[in-house]
């Protein structure tokens, strides 16, 4: 433990993610990456997590929430630096088998993320002219399957209606195969 406080290691992580995303540089999303592993070994990383995202969420509403933002050529790059620092929370919340706090309406805090990345799965020909987004997204798609069952279930049955070939690729990842 740092001794530093929860709050103020959040803030530091969500600003330190924040920057990644909008300066777009390698440097950057290296300091996010390793600002994120300092979150997750806290000891209240399930409260922890929970506040970083909702703070991200915040912060990031444009993109998050998409619409003429995602017109903005820079988006698509932005865009997979998010889902790429997501995916890595993710994946480390999966290993050590442990869950974050639920908001207090009850839902996962990833799923403002999860709906997101579904929605510009289901738009992906437009946005995703970029490889690295694709591959962001398929991989935030996948582990956020497996942490989240709820969620899931909506990717199962967004692939299935829209038989969109993004999304029904992430379900194969995932070892979910799309009905034909």
């Amino acid at each position: 433990d740092s001794g530093m406080s929860g709050d103020a290691l959040t803030a530091r992580v969500a600003k330190a993610v924040v920057a990644a995303v909008n300066g777009q540089q390698e440097a950057q999303v290296a300091t996010a990456i390793g600002e994120l592993e300092e979150l997750l070994s806290h000891r209240d990383v399930e409260d922890l997590g929970s506040s970083l995202l909702a703070c991200l969420q915040d912060n990031l509403r444009g993109i998050v929430e998409g619409g003429s933002e995602w017109e903005d050529e820079a988006a698509s790059v932005k865009l997979a630096i998010l889902f790429k620092l997501l995916q890595n929370l993710v994946c480390s919340l999966v290993k050590a088998q442990q869950r974050l706090a639920l908001s207090p309406s009850g839902s996962s805090p990833f799923e403002p993320f999860g709906a997101c990345a579904i929605r510009l799965g289901e738009v992906q020909v437009d946005v995703g002219r970029r490889l690295d987004l694709t591959e962001a997204l398929l991989g935030f798609l996948k582990d956020l399957a497996v942490y989240d069952e709820n969620f899931q279930n909506k990717l199962f049955a967004c692939a299935f209606e829209a038989r969109n070939e993004l999304l029904a690729r992430a379900l194969a990842q995932f070892g979910q195969t799309v009905p034909q």
